[in-house]
């Protein structure tokens, strides 16, 4: 009875593990990529920027001929559109 039970035992591992393998041969096409998101659209942006300083142009002797400070600020705007066809923007 012992052999018989062994013998089962083995028939089962071997159909069982051959029903498994031959699974893992069966065209599977792959998934179509779809990306999260994509850059088409429009824009618009504002930037800004200011600065304060001081200057002295001196000689190599310390006489000091130009001493002034320095101020100013900068503003300017960005708009535009951008279109994404595939993976190319």
């Amino acid at each position: 009875m012992r052999r018989f039970h062994c013998a089962a035992l083995a028939a089962v591992a071997v159909f069982g593990f051959a029903s498994v393998a031959s699974a893992a041969d069966m065209p599977v096409k792959a998934p179509v990529y779809t990306p999260a998101f994509n850059w088409t659209g429009c824009y618009v942006g504002i930037e800004g920027g200011g600065t304060l300083g001081h200057s002295e142009h001196a000689l190599p002797n310390g006489f000091i001929f130009s001493d002034f400070d320095m101020r100013g600020g900068l503003i300017g705007g960005t708009i535009g559109c951008n279109y994404q066809t595939g993976n190319w923007v």
